[in-house]
């Protein structure tokens, strides 16, 4: 399994941040303790939706920068899920990831609404899920071009649930929690970045992967 490592300027971050991650794990933990069963199962998803967000960025910057950037609002009962700006493959080749997600996601909304499955303000209320889906699903598409190709069993309004698979040229490479521990891991350190500065570039430089 090709396991990602976080640079630091004198250590590999995987040392220190499993800890981190643990404590933070534990933090979201309590925090979700006394919430209802309904709650506990959607903040799950979305926990899942960003670990698997988080390596799926590990694993693109082997072939692209990717510029993230600080959220409007932190996450206080679930992990952060990453804002990402900006892909560039080279000079001539970078796409503008926030204006392409939310025009789909205007067009979805609209889409809903005119067709009259949902109201209005419950299309509105439903832009934010849409967005987290879609940038996901964008990272998945992009990968599936240098041979990864992602298989979940429930993809659902607020994230996954059950198992997921990633695949590479046909193999294996990461199981459900290998996915939750490593993506758990690449998810703290991102989010440590971004409490410092507004924006960060990520290069092949950032990661190292290790059998």
């Amino acid at each position: 399994m090709d396991q990602p490592i976080c640079r630091t300027n004198s250590h590999t971050f995987l040392e220190t941040s499993q800890t981190c991650g643990k404590s933070e794990e534990a933090a979201i933990n309590s925090k979700n303790a006394n919430q209802p069963k309904f709650k506990e199962r959607q903040n799950d998803a979305m926990n899942f939706q960003a670990d698997l967000q988080s390596l799926l960025i590990a694993l693109l910057t082997k072939h692209c920068k990717i510029t993230i950037g600080r959220p409007h609002r932190l996450s206080r009962m679930t992990k952060q899920f990453i804002k990402i700006k900006e892909l560039e493959f080279n000079r001539f080749d970078t796409i503008n990831v926030l204006q392409y997600i939310q025009t789909l996601s205007k067009e979805k909304t609209q889409y809903e609404f005119m067709s009259g499955n949902t109201t209005k303000k419950t299309a509105k209320r439903r832009i934010q899920p849409t967005k987290r889906r879609e940038v996901v699903r964008l990272l998945m598409d992009i990968l599936l071009e240098f041979g990864y190709v992602v298989i979940a069993e429930n993809e659902t309004v607020d994230g996954y649930e059950g198992n997921v698979w990633i695949y590479s040229n046909g193999i294996c490479i990461y199981d459900t929690e290998q996915i939750k521990m490593c993506g758990s891991i690449v998810n703290t350190y991102l989010a440590s970045q971004l409490q410092v500065k507004t924006s960060v570039v990520l290069t092949t430089a950032e990661f190292v992967f290790v059998a």
